[in-house]
């Protein structure tokens, strides 16, 4: 089983890792291609996935260790991290919830184009297309 200060390392190095990609994906959300932002999510499932193993590690050893290890400097210096992932997480949500926002938008102006559209029709008399006539 591995020492406390081994999977505090552990979880700090992951999570540094973590909020390093985070950044990375707030600042290429804006421009990113569909296939992008979907490797970018498998990407943080990914990682989810690896910290909540190493979470979990974590946990019994410190259950194990008691009251002493509430106090040890890596345990604060991961809460420290964890309180930096959730401010990018934020970030990140806010950035999605303003572009949801603005592509909601523009997917009624295109509802409202097509039903004002739709609205325009030739005469019944005449059938085919201009291609047709024009032949």
């Amino acid at each position: 089983m591995k020492t406390l200060d081994a999977l505090l390392q552990a979880s700090i190095t992951i999570y540094t890792d973590l909020l390093q990609r985070m950044q990375a994906m707030t600042d290429e959300l804006a421009d990113a291609s569909p296939e992008r932002l979907q490797a970018l999510v498998e990407e943080m499932n990914w990682r989810r996935q690896e910290l909540r193993g190493q979470d979990e590690a974590l946990l019994q050893v410190m259950q194990a260790a008691g009251e002493g290890a509430k106090d040890h400097p890596l345990l604060r210096q991961r809460q420290e991290l964890l309180q930096r992932v959730e401010a990018q997480n934020r970030l990140i949500s806010e950035k999605i919830r303003g572009m949801m926002s603005v592509i909601s938008a523009e997917i009624g102006q295109l509802r409202g184009g097509m039903t004002a559209m739709s609205g325009y029709r030739g005469e019944r008399d005449q059938k085919g297309s201009v291609l047709k006539k024009s032949c």
